[in-house]
């Protein structure tokens, strides 16, 4: 009776585990260039962009003369630059799909906390 509730007892917690890894694979990121649909010459300019604005970000953070709220007001103000050069590129429709991208993603990111 032991070693059956043993192998029922194991086989469960090997089952769940291996289900917990097909659902966590099964899910992979968002694609921008698939979801927005942006062709490969846009997709490398926004990806430019990021760059340049990560750099700034980088920049913004590391300046020792700035105390924390001025930080934050300079990251905001960076974000809304990039957000401005990245929906300058993109059609209405994409925009919209943007937007989409950008929820999609702030749920994959909270699902996988890494």
């Amino acid at each position: 009776m032991k070693k059956l509730l043993a192998i029922l007892l194991f086989s469960t917690v090997f089952g769940v585990a291996a289900q917990a890894q097909k659902d966590s694979t099964a899910t992979k990121k968002p694609s921008f260039k698939e979801v927005v649909g942006v062709s490969k010459e846009t997709d490398q300019k926004i990806k430019d962009i990021k760059a340049e604005y990560k750099a700034k970000e980088e920049a913004i953070l590391s300046d020792a003369s700035l105390d924390d709220k001025a930080k934050k007001v300079k990251k905001k103000e960076n974000k809304a630059e990039r957000e401005e050069k990245i929906n300058a590129l993109l059609t209405p429709e994409q925009r919209v799909k943007y937007v989409e991208y950008q929820e999609q993603m702030k749920a994959w990111k909270e699902a996988h906390p890494e």
